[in-house]
């Protein structure tokens, strides 16, 4: 052979045997990640226990939220397929509502008001890279659901990905929306949205996310949890005016705060989206230091929202989200797709 074969045949070889290693890694990654073990949430202190309530039906459910109407239902939906589903609390009986799988598009939040109206936030389209979004109402539950249009962001942007919602005392909504860094209120008719809040930047040149809301009826505040800056804040409903209730900051295991949630004595309970974790938030005496975390329960399935209620028993639902596989080609969520729950001997 000439020099150029030669040069040919090992550019060749080397290439193959280089796509050959490539191919294996991949293999071996995935086989490590679809490992077909379907992994359980456990209690990490002793005043709890975990089991699983309910396993949804669809291969596809995605559920990224989850929430809790005044009788005691469950209440949650898919990111992938639009249906929202009603869990019996007494016996996990999954029933899907009516018209919903047509009607949404892709839900990322709940909230269930005292009435027994259902707030849904529709993200329109399940691409992680899609922008958009609507916030639309449930009325007649459970037996003769009726689905319209709720509110919007009527400026030029509208909603970026809108992702969390939660009502106050006074019926007022608030929409968080990651794209846009911000929580927006509207009137509990739906009209005059106001831009309530703006996210802090703690990470230079990096927009806050804020994504997960809890009314906080002690405090008379909102919690809103940011995954980005993992950074834990409570906002007066009456000035606006932020604490920062915990900021990681630099160290190592960012917590990817997600869903929150608020007891009625007002003790905070956050979900770690990438800690894969329930937490407590202690908050500290000292204001110019945020608190730490206890986890209480682990490792959960893409843990995206956690609800608490006292109906028929104190209790926290939470959600096994499973969303890796939405952005990682080859990677298959764990069957079924789940709501946890977590029986606290007692809260705090």
């Amino acid at each position: 052979m000439n020099r150029p074969q030669r040069i040919l045949i090992f550019v060749l070889f080397f290439v193959g045997g280089l796509l050959f290693i490539i191919a294996l890694f991949v293999f071996l990654a995935l086989q490590s990640l679809n490992t077909g073990v379907r992994e359980q949430a456990t209690a990490r202190v002793e005043t709890v226990s975990v089991a699983e309530f309910a396993a949804l039906p669809d291969e596809d459910a995605y559920p990224a939220s989850v929430t809790v109407a005044p009788d005691g239902t469950v209440y949650t939906a898919s990111y992938v397929t639009g249906a929202v589903w009603a869990i019996s609390p007494v016996d996990g009986t999954v029933t899907e509502v009516n018209g919903t799988r047509a009607a949404l598009g892709s839900v990322t939040g709940l909230a269930a008001a005292p009435d027994g109206t259902l707030y849904v936030v529709d993200q329109l389209n399940p691409d992680v890279r899609a922008a958009g979004g609507s916030v639309r109402r449930i009325t007649g539950l459970p037996n003769a659901p009726v689905i319209s249009d709720f509110a919007n962001i009527n400026d030029a942007q509208g909603f970026v990905e809108p992702e969390a919602i939660t009502l106050d005392a006074d019926g007022y909504v608030y929409v968080s929306d990651r794209g846009r860094g911000e929580v927006w209120r509207f009137n509990p008719d739906g009209s005059n949205e106001v831009l309530w809040w703006s996210a802090p930047v703690v990470i230079a040149e990096t927009q806050p996310a804020p994504n997960g809301l809890a009314y906080d009826a002690i405090h008379d505040a909102l919690i809103v949890t940011d995954t980005i800056s993992n950074a834990v804040y409570r906002v007066a409903m009456e000035d606006g005016s932020t604490t920062t209730l915990y900021l990681h900051g630099g160290r190592a295991g960012s917590p990817g705060f997600d869903g929150v949630t608020v007891t009625p004595e007002g003790h905070i309970y956050v979900t770690l989206l990438e800690g894969r974790s329930v937490a407590l938030l202690n908050e500290n005496d000292d204001a110019q230091t945020p608190g730490t975390l206890t986890i209480i329960a682990s490792p959960f399935r893409g843990p995206s929202d956690i609800e608490i209620t006292s109906v028929p028993t104190p209790r926290f639902y939470v959600t096994n989200f499973d969303q890796v596989s939405l952005v990682i080609p080859g990677v298959r969520p764990q069957l079924p797709f789940a709501i946890d729950v977590i029986y606290p001997a007692a809260i705090p």
